[in-house]
């Protein structure tokens, strides 16, 4: 029997709080990034010369990604000096990108998400972000084992130090459900 699949409750908390009011985890489809906004102005100013062209703003598979599922944001502002590279025992065997320094950078949340049995969140980089001095490791989070919505970043600014803003995004989370 065919029927409707009912949405899962995934919420997020904060240990700190005012913390998840003033930084919440957004839905996806809020994050707008200034590419987009260009992007769309262009279009709309162009759209009747273009009917018959490709333009990035009518291709669904990119705006269907940045739609799906949240958006964790910084939720305090930080400086990251220049980083040594420091090996260890984790990141030493993952494969880097060309230009990204081999130590991780750990942003500890107060964060933490309840989600129903069997619910996952899978960590992905910003998809098509605005800036490009860092981007997060990609993994899975089971929060049967932990609720924590920490983020490590791939780092690929050698010089000079970098503001992250409070509000600024670091991860895409898209749920993943076990089952039906």
């Amino acid at each position: 029997m065919l029927g409707k699949k009912k949405k899962l409750k995934i919420e997020f908390v904060s240990r700190i709080k005012g913390v998840a009011d003033m930084f919440p985890v957004l839905e996806a489809s809020q994050y707008k990034r200034k590419w987009v906004k260009t992007a769309m102005a262009n279009y709309k100013e162009n759209h009747k010369e273009m009917q018959k062209k490709t333009h990035v703003v009518r291709c669904p598979g990119i705006f269907s990604l940045l739609n799906k599922g949240y958006i964790l944001t910084s939720w305090f502002d930080v400086v990251i000096p220049p980083i040594d590279a420091q090996l260890d025992n984790v990141v030493k065997w993952i494969p880097k990108r060309d230009g990204q320094i081999k130590t991780l950078v750990k942003i500890n949340s107060p964060l933490n998400v309840i989600a129903p049995k069997g619910v996952k969140l899978l960590y992905l980089p910003i998809p098509y972000p605005d800036q490009f001095d860092f981007d997060c490791s990609m993994g899975i989070l089971d929060p049967a084992e932990s609720m924590e919505l920490n983020v490590q970043l791939n780092w690929y600014k050698e010089d000079g130090e970098v503001m992250i803003k409070a509000g600024t995004p670091l991860a895409h989370l898209i749920p993943l459900y076990d089952g039906e």
